[in-house]
C-alpha cells in the first residue's frame, strides 16, 4: 500500500511540475504546439509503460513490480528536486526575456 501511495504522489509531483515548467518556458506564440507535443509524448509513454509494466508483472509478480516502480519514481523525484534550482534560474531568465520582448 505504501508503494502505491509513493508512486502516485511522485507521479503527481513530477507531471505537475513538468507541465508548469513547460508552460512557463515556452514562448507564447509556440505554447500550444509545445504542450500538444508534450501531451502526445506523455500519452504514448503511458501506453508503452503500461505494456512494459504488464510484462514485468507477469515475469516477477506484482509486489516486486510495484517496488521497482516506486523506487524509480523516488529516484526521478530526487533528480528533479536536485535540478530544481537550475530549472528555476532558467525559468526566471525565460520569463524576464519574454517580458522584455513584449
Amino acid at each position: 500500500m505504501l508503494a502505491l501511495v509513493t508512486t502516485g504522489l511522485g507521479r503527481v509531483i513530477i507531471f505537475t511540475g513538468s507541465n508548469t515548467l513547460l508552460q512557463t518556458i515556452a514562448p507564447e506564440e509556440k505554447r500550444g504546439r509545445v504542450l500538444s507535443f508534450y501531451i502526445m509524448l506523455f500519452m504514448g509513454a503511458l501506453s508503452l509503460g503500461s505494456f512494459l509494466i504488464g510484462m514485468l508483472t507477469d515475469w516477477i509478480g506484482a509486489p516486486f513490480t510495484l517496488l521497482i516502480g516506486s523506487m524509480g519514481v523516488l529516484l526521478m523525484g530526487g533528480y528533479y528536486a536536485r535540478s530544481l534550482p537550475v530549472l528555476r534560474k532558467r525559468t526566471y531568465r525565460a520569463i524576464k526575456k519574454s517580458e522584455l520582448l513584449s
